[in-house]
């Protein structure tokens, strides 16, 4: 299983076929659990952006990422 708000299981993540960014903040006490989910996803790219759970999502660096992720061929 995946540490998650929902119980997923790891075959289901490992079937995700599409690029998938998997963003954290880097003082969110659950910076670490990124880092299974963005392992299995073959695809995945996991990327740490500045603040914390609810003030990375304010991050200038957030949008960056994000257009950054959506730009790649």
């Amino acid at each position: 299983m995946v540490d998650s708000v929902v119980t997923t299981p790891v075959e289901l993540v490992a079937r995700v076929r599409v690029p998938t960014l998997v963003v954290v903040g880097g003082d969110d006490e659950r910076a670490a659990a990124a880092d299974r989910p963005a392992s299995l996803l073959p695809h995945g790219a996991r990327v740490v952006v500045p603040g914390d759970h609810w003030a990375a999502a304010a991050a200038p660096e957030l949008t960056a990422v994000i257009v950054d992720f959506l730009a790649a061929p």
